[in-house]
């Protein structure tokens, strides 16, 4: 379980870093991808060493190569979808996706449907849309990109989940992490360089900033898939729902961001999801 709170707390420590993004008006692509290099070279080290010729050329490389593609791509689609759709709707699209990995789980992995968890898991999606809701989200412009959103987000969740039972072993888990990472960092390299986008020093030094707890947030994640003895259809909403409810609380906290009677329902109805998802586990 340590695994899992863990991974609530660094991945919410992501979010108020976008936060800062948005009130120090940094370049959102330019400092992902610094980012990235940042994720890939912190894991690299932290391995103490790179994955050989035939890791990259196995399943290893190639789920790495989904991932990072997914990472980048992912990225510019939620970019897309808040500038047509709103923050909002953005959010919850991301959000909701967890329901994918947790239908794989409970198809491929076997993982338990049992009645508790099936009530907390539908309890949680409406907690989520609750919290991450906002006043006058207006669903504007084409439906496709928040479906790609939610697609593509659920099958990143998923090919984690597969990463971590089919493909890695534990030892492998802090070497596989910053490949993916790098892959994305040269993709989105690739694309600033197209888009002749050069990453300035505002970009660098929060993309830096925002490296370290991204590298952390999926290492830890896919520990948590591994040892936390949860069925990932339990770890999953587990950890969404818990950094929505904290991401949520440290922006009032820190940022004085306002809660509205719809955002407190909500978080109250998460906690509840939390309780039954995690005794349907029991």
């Amino acid at each position: 379980m340590i695994w899992l709170l863990l991974s609530i707390i660094v991945s919410s420590v992501i979010f108020l870093v976008f936060k800062l993004f948005s009130l120090k008006q940094v370049d959102n692509l330019t400092a992902i991808v610094v980012n990235y290099f940042v994720a890939g070279g912190l894991g690299f080290l932290l391995y103490g060493g790179l994955p050989t010729f035939n890791q990259l050329y196995s399943t290893f490389g190639l789920i790495a190569l989904g991932i990072g593609f997914l990472f980048i791509a992912l990225f510019n689609v939620m970019a897309n979808v808040t500038q047509q759709n709103g923050v909002s709707v953005a959010s919850v699209t991301n959000k909701m996706s967890v329901i994918i990995p947790i239908i794989v789980a409970i198809l491929f992995y076997n993982d338990s449907a049992s009645i508790i968890k099936m009530f907390g898991i539908a309890l949680a999606l409406i907690g989520i849309f609750l919290v991450t809701s906002k006043p006058k989200t207006d669903l504007q412009g084409s439906l496709i990109w928040p479906l790609v959103l939610f697609v593509g987000s659920g099958i990143l969740d998923a090919m984690l989940n597969f990463a971590e039972k089919k493909v890695l072993l534990e030892e492998e888990i802090a070497l596989f992490t910053p490949t993916a990472f790098s892959i994305a960092g040269i993709l989105g390299l690739l694309y600033l360089i197209k888009e002749k986008r050069i990453p300035n020093k505002k970009s660098i030094t929060y993309g830096v900033v925002l490296g370290v707890p991204n590298f952390f947030s999926i290492f830890i994640l896919l520990m948590a898939l591994k040892k936390s003895g949860l069925e990932s259809s339990v770890v999953f909403p587990i950890n969404n729902m818990g950094v929505v409810l904290l991401s949520a609380l440290l922006s009032f906290i820190i940022f004085k961001e306002k809660l509205s009677k719809k955002n407190l329902a909500g978080i109250w109805l998460s906690v509840l999801a939390i309780f039954l998802i995690a005794y349907s586990n029991a």
